[in-house]
């Protein structure tokens, strides 16, 4: 299995590189913010301000869900569609070269109607 990924303080980095100095606050005093829930997630998928949803296959190497994309997603995606009235994924593979574009799509809407 790969070295995990860790954020220390902003900066992501493989685990082995992290340090923490015994002069940091959060040592010396446990000053700091702990959470200690374990997050289990059956899909996830990121969004930004633009009109993107972009599902995520692994973190860290785990699947968050069997198909990519989830089911949610693909429910997100028909929704912004129906309300713009434009097929974002059809516009987001536009770039590419007809067969390749109609290949795309139509495993796309296969997996979309499942």
């Amino acid at each position: 299995m790969s070295e995990k990924i860790i954020d220390l303080n902003g900066a992501f980095m493989p685990e082995s590189e992290a340090k923490v100095s015994v002069l940091d606050s959060g040592f010396n005093a446990g000053d700091g913010v702990y959470d200690v829930t374990r997050y289990n997630a059956e899909e996830a998928f990121l969004a930004s301000t633009n009109p993107t949803i972009l599902p995520v296959q692994s973190i860290n190497g785990v699947k968050p869900t069997k198909e990519t994309p989830g089911p949610i997603t693909k429910r997100l995606i028909q929704g912004w569609n129906k309300r713009v009235g434009l097929d974002i994924v059809e516009q987001a593979l536009g770039h590419l070269e007809p067969a390749e574009r109609d290949r795309l799509l139509k495993e796309w809407r296969t997996k979309s109607a499942s």
